[in-house]
């Protein structure tokens, strides 16, 4: 319960219990340290790994499996069409593709 562990998959070196407050005041565990690569890494915590994940895909499935066939039609077709709409979106207002296709010129 409670492990530490970095945005970057390593092990923690700092405290947990501390909890420092950004230079803006905000917390630093919500910022992406991707942002500037100088920022130093961000731990945080995730309580009750492996259960709670677990638990939550156990309930979601029985929660599944108990709809009726002609609602998990239904459920089936709009994942499809919002997986549809999500990679043609993504594909046609992607801010890679516009990069690429400028420097294609």
């Amino acid at each position: 319960f409670g492990d530490t562990a970095d945005i970057e998959g390593g092990e923690g070196d700092e405290d947990p219990g501390e909890e420092e407050e950004g230079e803006d005041g905000r917390d630093p565990s919500f910022e992406a340290s991707s942002r500037n690569p100088s920022t130093p890494r961000v731990f945080f915590r995730c309580p009750g790994v492996p259960f709670v994940p677990l638990f939550g895909i156990f309930i979601n499935g029985y929660l599944t499996a108990s709809l009726g066939l002609q609602t998990l039609f239904h459920l089936f077709v709009y994942l499809l069409v919002g997986a549809l709409f999500y990679f043609f979106y993504g594909q046609h207002n992607s801010t890679l593709s516009i990069r690429m296709e400028g420097e294609g010129e």
